[in-house]
């Protein structure tokens, strides 16, 4: 059974990038989050149906600031391992 997950970021704080790039990373940081839930899935109350409010998808520190798409996915994973908490 597929199920519909919706997940709204309203804060993600990034030091060290220009404002211009926000809505490139944040695009890279969605697409790779969606492609870690379609292929892992979620555990804990997401599966249950469950409304999480809030998580913590705590600091990181990037590898390689220089890449974008590492930078991004190392973004989603955090969050997604904060999702299944």
């Amino acid at each position: 059974m597929n199920r519909q997950v919706e997940i709204y970021i309203d804060e993600l704080i990034l030091t060290g990038f220009l404002s211009t790039d926000r809505h490139r990373i944040g695009e890279a940081v969605k697409s790779e989050l969606t492609r870690l839930i379609s292929e892992k899935g979620l555990q804990n109350q997401t599966e249950s149906g469950g409304l999480i409010s809030q998580i913590d998808a705590a600091t990181i520190h990037i590898k390689d600031s220089k890449n974008a798409r590492t930078t991004c996915i190392q973004i989603a994973q955090s969050i997604f391992g904060g999702l299944n908490k």
